[in-house]
C-alpha cells in the first residue's frame, strides 16, 4: 500500500488518559475485522478474516484457529503500467478461481477475494475493474465476499461496481509531532460521507482502513507519544463506526514492522502495530468485541 496523505497540520496533541476507558460492545453491523499483516497466532481471537499472507498461511490458520481469510492471489489480470487489462487475464482469472480459490472455498478457508490494493488509483481504470468482477462474480457465485481497497482516486467514481460487496479507501494524517488522533478520522469521515457511502449499493458496506503505523525516528517522534495518538484515534474511529451502518468493520495498515520505509521522510510509516502496545491493545479489544458478534 502506498500511503495517501491529506491535512497534515497538527491541531492539537493527544488525551493520552483515554487508554483506560474499557471498549463498549459493537453495533451489530460491525462484523468484519482484518488486517494489512495476517499473523494468526498474534491475531487469533480479536480477528475474523485474514487479509495478507500465504495460502499456507490462511490454511494454518483455518486448522489452528478456525480463522477464514480472503483469496487475495489474483495475478496476471491488472496491467497497471499500462493502465488496462493483460492480455489473456479472462483464461488466467478462470484457472485461479478454479485451481487455487475454489478448492479451499468450499472448505471455509476462503470467505471471498480481495482483489488488491489501489488497483484503480494505480492506474487501472474503473471499467476494466467492473469488467474483471463482473467475470468473477459470475466465477465465484453470490454469496463469495468481493473487496478492494480505493485511494481518492474514488471522488471520481459514479457508482462502486455493483459486484463488489466490501469497499474502502486510505487516508492518514495527524503523524507529526505532537501528533493528532483526531486529525485522520475526521478526513476519512469527510470523504466516506461524500464520496463512499452516496454510491454504495443497499448490499455493500465500507471497511475502515486506519493508520496504524509509527515513525521509526524516535527522535523526531518517540514512539511513546506516537503510541498514544493511535490508540485515542482508534477510539475515536470505533466511536465513528458504531454510529454509521454503512461500516462493517476495519482493515488497518499496517501489522508488522516493515522492512523498508513505507513513506519519504521524516516519518517512514515502517513501524506497524506490533511495536505500539497501548494501541495494539484498544486494537485488540475492539477486535474482541467486533469477533463476539459473530456475524461474519
Amino acid at each position: 500500500m502506498f500511503a495517501v496523505v491529506i491535512g497534515l497540520g497538527v491541531v492539537g496533541s493527544v488525551v493520552c488518559t483515554a487508554n483506560s476507558q474499557a471498549i463498549p460492545p459493537a453495533a451489530s453491523h460491525l462484523q468484519i475485522m482484518g488486517f494489512y499483516g495476517f499473523d494468526p497466532d498474534a491475531q487469533a481471537g480479536w480477528t475474523n478474516l485474514g487479509m495478507e499472507g500465504s495460502a499456507s498461511l490462511k490454511i494454518y490458520a483455518k486448522k489452528k484457529y478456525g480463522l477464514s481469510s480472503m483469496y487475495g492471489s489474483i495475478e496476471n489480470v491488472f496491467d497497471r503500467k499500462n493502465h488496462g487489462l493483460l492480455l489473456g487475464w479472462e483464461a488466467a482469472l478462470t484457472k485461479a478461481i478454479a485451481t487455487e480459490f475454489a478448492p479451499l472455498y468450499a472448505n471455509g478457508t476462503y470467505r471471498g477475494i480481495f482483489l488488491g490494493d489501489e488497483i484503480c488509483c494505480g492506474g487501472v481504470p474503473l471499467a476494466d475493474l467492473a469488467t474483471v468482477l463482473k467475470t468473477l462474480r459470475g466465477l465465484v457465485g453470490p454469496n463469495a465476499i468481493l473487496y478492494t481497497n480505493e485511494c481518492h482516486e474514488m471522488e471520481d467514481w459514479s457508482e462502486v461496481p455493483t459486484e463488489l460487496d466490501l469497499i474502502s479507501m486510505d487516508t492518514y494524517g495527524g503523524y507529526e509531532p505532537p501528533g493528532n488522533a483526531s486529525n485522520e478520522v475526521a478526513q476519512a469521515k469527510a470523504f466516506y460521507e461524500e464520496h463512499v457511502f452516496p454510491k454504495l449499493g443497499a448490499h455493500q458496506s465500507a471497511l475502515l482502513v486506519p493508520g496504524t503505523f509509527a515513525c521509526t525516528n524516535t527522535t523526531y517522534f518517540p514512539l511513546e507519544q506516537q503510541d498514544a495518538v493511535i490508540a485515542e484515534k482508534l477510539r475515536l474511529y470505533y466511536e465513528w463506526a458504531q454510529t454509521e451502518p454503512k461500516i462493517r468493520g476495519f482493515n488497518p495498515w499496517h501489522f508488522e514492522n516493515r522492512s523498508s520505509p513505507q513513506h519519504p521522510p521524516p516519518c517512514d510509516m515502517q513501524f506497524g502495530l506490533v511495536a505500539m502496545p497501548a494501541a495494539l491493545k484498544v486494537m485488540a479489544e475492539i477486535g474482541k468485541q467486533i469477533v463476539a458478534n459473530n456475524l461474519l
